[in-house]
C-alpha cells in the first residue's frame, strides 16, 4: 500500500483513513508493506512519528526504515517510510537507491521468502499416565510371583529386588512421551494488541522520569483508546463464537463465568435423606431423578391441596354456592302500589 501526504496536508486525517484501509485489508493470509512519503521523521522522535507508529502498531506493523532518505542543503531526514511485519516476514534487506534526480532518494526492499520467524514451541517430557496404563501396570505387578522378595533374609537384597521388580513393570507401562506447554491465550489478543501493550509498557517506564505535559496527555489518550480496542476484540470475539455453536446456552453461561471471574466448582459430596453421596455417577442419577419426577410431585401436590381447599376451606366459592342452594327460598307478592312507596324513601 502506497501512502503520500505533503508537508501541510492534514495528518490527522491521513492517520484516520489509513486505520480504515487497514481495517479492510488487514489478514493473516498474506503480508502487508506500506511505503511512501508519509512526512513523518523517523530519525527523531516526534508526535507525527508516535502517532503514526500507535497506528502501525495495533496491525503488527513498524517503520524499518534506519537512514536518510531526503537531504537538503543543510538538513537530512527520513520522512519516506517502508513499514512491515517484522514478526512474520523473517529476513529482509533494505537499502537506499540514489537517483540524481530529485531530493529524495529511492528505496529497495528485499523479501527472502520461505525464512519466516517460525513461532518457539516449547516442549516437555513426561510419562503418559491415563486409566489404561495405571490399569496395565495393576496387572503386571499382580503376574510377579515376588519368591525373591517375601523368602529372602537380607534386607537389602529385598529391597533392590523389589525396587527393580517395581521400576521394570513401572518403566514399561507408563513409557516417556513429548508433550507440548499448553498456552491458555484467548483469540481476541492479537499481534497488534501485543505490540500496543508492550509500546504502553515501555511508556509507564518513560513517563515518571518526564514532565512532559504532551507526553502525559498522549500516554493518557492511548492507554483509553487501547482499553477500548480490547473490549472491542473481545465483544467481537464472543459475538463471533456464539453463533457457530450448538450449545449456545452453556456457550453463553461459560463467557458469562469467564468475563466476572466465577471457576467451574465440581461438586464434591451431596446429602440426600441424610446420606452423604460422594461417587460422582450417584450424585448425577440422583440430580436427574430429582428432575424427572419434580414435575410429577408437583402435579400431585397441587391436587392435593386442591381436594382439601374444597373440603376444609371455607373462603372456597364452592362452599358459599352449596350454602345458598341449600336453603330454601322465600317469594314475596308485591304491587305497584308497594314499589312506588318503596321508591320514594330512596
Amino acid at each position: 500500500m502506497t501512502i503520500y501526504i505533503s508537508a501541510i496536508g492534514n495528518f490527522t486525517y491521513l492517520l484516520h483513513q489509513s486505520d480504515l484501509i487497514l481495517q479492510k485489508l488487514y489478514s493473516n493470509k498474506y503480508s502487508l508493506v506500506i511505503c511512501g512519503e508519509i512526512n513523518a521523521n523517523y530519525l527523531i522522535d516526534n508526535i507525527r512519528r508516535s502517532q503514526l507508529d500507535a497506528v502501525l502498531h495495533s496491525y503488527n506493523l513498524a517503520g524499518i526504515v534506519k537512514f536518510s532518505t531526503r537531504f537538503g542543503l543543510n538538513s537530512y531526514t527520513a520522512i519516506d517510510s517502508v513499514s512491515i511485519d517484522t514478526s512474520t516476514t523473517g529476513k529482509y534487506d533494505l537499502y537506499p537507491l540514489i537517483n540524481g534526480l530529485s531530493d529524495h532518494d529511492a528505496q529497495l526492499l528485499i523479501l527472502n521468502k520461505g525464512q519466516k520467524n517460525e513461532k518457539e514451541c516449547h516442549t516437555y517430557i513426561k510419562r503418559k499416565i491415563n486409566n489404561y496404563t495405571i490399569a496395565d501396570f495393576q496387572l503386571k505387578l499382580s503376574h510377579e510371583m515376588w519368591e525373591q522378595v517375601f523368602d529372602g533374609n537380607d534386607v537389602n537384597k529385598i529391597f533392590n529386588t523389589f525396587q527393580n521388580i517395581f521400576f521394570r513393570n513401572h518403566y514399561s507401562s507408563f513409557p516417556v512421551i513429548q508433550a507440548k506447554n499448553e498456552i491458555n491465550q484467548n483469540s481476541w489478543i492479537t499481534p497488534g494488541i501485543v505490540n500496543s501493550c508492550k509500546h504502553k509498557r515501555e511508556l509507564d517506564k518513560e513517563l515518571p522520569n518526564n514532565d512532559n505535559d504532551t507526553l502525559v496527555s498522549y500516554y493518557r489518550d492511548y492507554s483509553k483508546i487501547l482499553s477500548m480496542a480490547i473490549r472491542k476484540a473481545k465483544i467481537i470475539e464472543h459475538y463471533n463464537l456464539i453463533p457457530n455453536l450448538h450449545h449456545k446456552v452453556k456457550t453463553t453461561w461459560g463467557i458469562v463465568n469467564k468475563g466476572s471471574g466465577r471457576n467451574k466448582k465440581k461438586l464434591q459430596t451431596l446429602k440426600v435423606e441424610g446420606k452423604k453421596i460422594t461417587d460422582q455417577q450417584t450424585v448425577a442419577e440422583t440430580f436427574n431423578e430429582c428432575f424427572v419426577a419434580i414435575a410429577e410431585n408437583v402435579k400431585r401436590q397441587n391436587k392435593n391441596n386442591l381436594i382439601n381447599d374444597d373440603n376444609n376451606s371455607i373462603d372456597n366459592h364452592t362452599h358459599f354456592m352449596e350454602q345458598a342452594y341449600n336453603k330454601p327460598y322465600q317469594v314475596w307478592t308485591v304491587n305497584a302500589q308497594q314499589q312506588q312507596k318503596k321508591l320514594n324513601k330512596l
